[in-house]
């Protein structure tokens, strides 16, 4: 059975005024365009929904039964479309969002912060989880959207880029790197290293810096937790090399950021979602204020993030 919206509506409307004239006034038809519109409605039913005279217009026992359905049928589409409504013009909803621990600790309070004060009916949920939970989380539908590193040629994933950084030595401000306005790979070698444990992407990033650089890399310590690195740094205990964004997490003011020279080592972050699924208004909104959160920060935004918005 083929019944449309526009049927039910002049339908309704018809059995309000009994009057073919009025309705179709109200409705914004011809008359004639409202009687066809009755007729195909009462050819797909079967059966006559109005008793037509010169001098009237009335529902018939059918048309009084197919009323109270309709009239259910009708309100039910107009709470879908104000629901749809809703959601389209971030009224409503929820938004899950997963990320790393350190990310979920720095980068994404402000963003739900900022995003939430413009959109308070939108309700936002963390995960803060490894990067291999994050992503089946996010297989699975348990999250909407990632933000972390995406592997090269992992096409059932589509990622917006977030930002793109430099890896520099982290030290404290009296260590002998901190001396010069800059340092490399081979000078840093030199010191005691506090490294992410192998298996992370920081800690490969680091060991293809030094590799690249052609020096052999033995980190003195080795942690799971980029806070845990900071909390060494404070006392003194090496040196880290780390992305540059990571200063957001820096507490101890007398923690310094140097720049390293060649090679050129950088850490991209991405939002990510399945290829599968279209990301929501909400989701979008999100990124934009995820992008104006780091900028605020002084954390400048992904080239390819240009690239992006002229395309």
């Amino acid at each position: 059975m083929k019944i449309t919206f526009r049927q039910l509506n002049a339908f309704l409307v018809l059995a309000e005024t009994c009057n073919f004239s009025r309705t179709a006034e109200r409705i914004g038809l011809s008359q004639p365009t409202l009687s066809q519109i009755i007729r195909d409605l009462e050819t797909e039913l079967g059966t006559s929904l109005f008793d037509r005279t010169t001098r009237r217009v009335e529902l018939t026992e059918a048309g009084r039964t197919f009323r109270k359905g309709a009239v259910r049928t009708f309100e039910e589409l107009e709470q879908t479309f104000s629901d749809v409504r809703n959601l389209t013009e971030l009224r409503e909803g929820r938004l899950r969002v997963a990320a790393p621990p350190f990310l979920a600790a720095t980068i994404l309070p402000r963003a739900v912060a900022a995003f939430t004060r413009l959109h308070p009916g939108i309700k936002v949920e963390i995960s803060d989880v490894t990067n291999d939970e994050m992503l089946i989380r996010l297989m699975d539908g348990r999250v909407d959207l990632c933000i972390g590193t995406m592997t090269p040629g992992q096409t059932d994933l589509r990622s917006m880029p977030l930002l793109s950084e430099d890896m520099m030595v982290f030290c404290l401000k009296d260590h002998p790197l901190a001396a010069g306005d800059a340092t490399d790979w081979r000078e840093a070698v030199r010191f005691p290293c506090i490294t992410l444990v192998r298996g992370s992407g920081l800690r490969e990033l680091v060991e293809q810096g030094f590799a690249r650089a052609g020096v052999d890399f033995q980190p003195q310590w080795e942690v799971e937790q980029i806070t845990t690195i900071f909390g060494m740094l404070a006392e003194n205990l090496g040196i880290a090399i780390l992305p540059r964004y990571t200063i957001l997490g820096v507490h101890n003011t007398h923690v310094v950021a140097l720049p390293l020279g060649e090679p050129h080592i950088v850490r991209k972050i991405s939002c990510v979602y399945p290829a599968s699924r279209s990301l929501s208004p909400a989701g979008y909104t999100f990124i934009k204020q995820l992008r104006a959160v780091l900028l605020r920060a002084g954390v400048p935004p992904d080239p390819d993030l240009d690239a992006e918005q002229s395309g």
